[in-house]
């Protein structure tokens, strides 16, 4: 097995560093189709460069600070400069993509089978908070939005009903 050869696998960014790679480049990981499955890729010069990717990182406000870590600011964006920041954990569960799994394409609504109704659902501070459950998709999304406004949450997105006339639960 080969050794480090960078010597900064003690810096605090070395573990960020080595999962972004992980993530991107390691066919194996099982969350590759996350990541470097769906096209997400890293910046040329940091790929084998942490210096380069430490001092990049370093220029951006927050760097290092109590309860901040490396984050994309766009989810779909590649691990470049431009699209990497600082962020707390709240700012991050907030910029999240809907998940793989959410059939409903909102995220933040999920089609509650025990109740067969949509559930509306934020992530606040660690934990779940469920808005409220509704028959019609379109009344789910807009009370979450509604939420976000309301409460001044402008991390969270907004998002446009597609489809306002989907009325019926999945069967």
């Amino acid at each position: 097995m080969g050794k480090v050869k960078h010597g900064r696998y003690l810096h605090p960014m070395y573990t960020h560093y080595s999962n972004m790679k992980t993530r991107c480049l390691n066919k194996n990981y099982h969350l590759r189709k996350d990541y470097g499955g769906r096209g997400i890729t890293i910046f040329k010069e940091w790929i084998n460069n942490i210096d380069s990717y430490i001092k990049y990182m370093e220029s951006l406000p927050n760097a290092l600070c109590d309860g901040y870590s490396p984050d994309r600011i766009d989810h779909n964006g590649n691990y470049e400069p431009g699209n990497m920041r600082w962020a707390t954990s709240h700012e991050q569960n907030a910029n999240r993509r809907v998940r793989s799994n959410n059939s409903s394409g909102y995220a933040g609504v999920y089609f509650d089978n025990e109740s067969g109704k949509y559930k509306a659902q934020i992530f606040i501070n660690g934990k779940y908070k469920t808005l409220g459950r509704y028959v019609i998709i379109t009344d789910a999304v807009n009370a979450r939005n509604n939420h976000i406004i309301e409460n001044g949450l402008s991390e969270y997105p907004l998002q446009a009903c597609e489809n306002q006339h989907d009325t019926q639960p999945p069967d």
